[in-house]
């Protein structure tokens, strides 16, 4: 059995083998001291099949998953486009696949090279799926309508000012709530009031992240457990009733406003956000008893689009913040 394990070296190429080798890969045999072409021939063969495998397997995993993602992508471009505060699953989901499928895309690209670089026709096959990869991620383009992005959530958010409901969760806002900072996190369960972050749920609460994503707000509210939302409002000095705040909060979510507050500068000013977004940007509207798009600006240097909508509201889009 120890045997099993000498080694020997082949006279030929140097290679180390086990003792019991009877052929070297360079095809000496090791009993003979003959070549043998033909064992050469057929070690070739099977590197050659083993390439090949290796390379429609790579073919195969493109096509999978590229035209996968690429479909994937197509309910969550128009239902981001439509709405006007993307669901969760946009939220959580549009950057990592956006980021797989252009690595996705790197890869075909390469493989596509190096089929064309060894004369092997499966390079056709890639560019293929390439192709319709890429066709069907810019697919909504041609689906959705032709209206500027921007123009379809400025009519969505202008014509939500309309409902009853927007009045009523203005009306709640400034007599029970102004001037503090609410908002609905993605996990809408989960609510920020001023400098406490809330989990509805489980009636935990913690302090609101200097710096952070949403998980790191999720975490900090299972910080503490309290025995009723009254209870957490009272222990951080909120200074709300339970039936009010869940009033504001249905209509928030029915409305698909995500933040409320009032402006540092000018506390008259509310600030009324239906997407506070770091990659797109946050679009909404500022509200006070008069407002201009002249006193907009001049309290807010980051704002890429203004409009005025009526006296008492100006539209706004501010540009995006986060950096990557």
């Amino acid at each position: 059995m120890k045997n099993n394990y000498k080694l020997k070296t082949c006279p030929i190429c140097k290679l180390i083998v086990f003792q019991t080798a009877d052929h070297c890969d360079c095809g000496y045999h090791f009993e003979t001291g003959e070549i043998n072409k033909v064992y050469i021939e057929k070690q070739k063969m099977e590197k050659k099949e083993n390439k090949k495998f290796v390379n429609q397997l790579v073919f195969c995993f493109l096509l999978v998953f590229e035209i996968s993602l690429s479909l994937f992508l197509i309910p969550i471009q128009m239902e981001s486009y439509k709405n006007i505060q993307p669901s969760k699953i946009a939220v959580v989901f549009i950057f990592p696949i956006f980021l797989a499928l252009f690595f996705l895309f790197f890869i075909n690209i390469l493989h596509i090279i190096i089929n064309i670089y060894k004369k092997n026709r499966m390079w056709f096959y890639s560019t293929l799926v390439l192709v319709v990869s890429i066709f069907i991620f810019y697919l909504p383009n041609y689906l959705l309508p032709q209206t500027p992005y921007e123009e379809v959530r400025y009519q969505k958010i202008t014509n939500q000012t309309n409902d009853e409901r927007f009045n009523e969760l203005l009306a709640l806002y400034e007599s029970q709530f102004h001037p503090k900072y609410i908002t609905i996190l993605t996990e809408k369960e989960n609510v920020v009031i001023d400098n406490t972050v809330i989990n509805l749920d489980s009636l935990t609460f913690g302090p609101v992240p200097e710096f952070g994503m949403f998980y790191k707000y999720y975490e900090n509210a299972k910080i503490n457990k309290a025995i009723s939302l009254q209870a957490i409002f009272k222990e951080n000095k909120l200074n709300i009733k339970v039936e009010q705040f869940y009033r504001l909060y249905d209509l928030m979510l029915e409305l698909g406003i995500s933040d409320l507050d009032a402006n540092k500068t000018n506390p008259e000013i509310i600030e009324i956000m239906w997407n506070n977004s770091g990659y797109s940007g946050s679009r909404g509207i500022y509200y006070a008893a008069t407002i201009d798009t002249t006193t907009v600006r001049a309290l807010y240097d980051d704002l890429e689009i203004i409009r005025q909508i009526n006296p008492n509201m100006v539209y706004f889009k501010r540009k995006p913040y986060a950096i990557f």
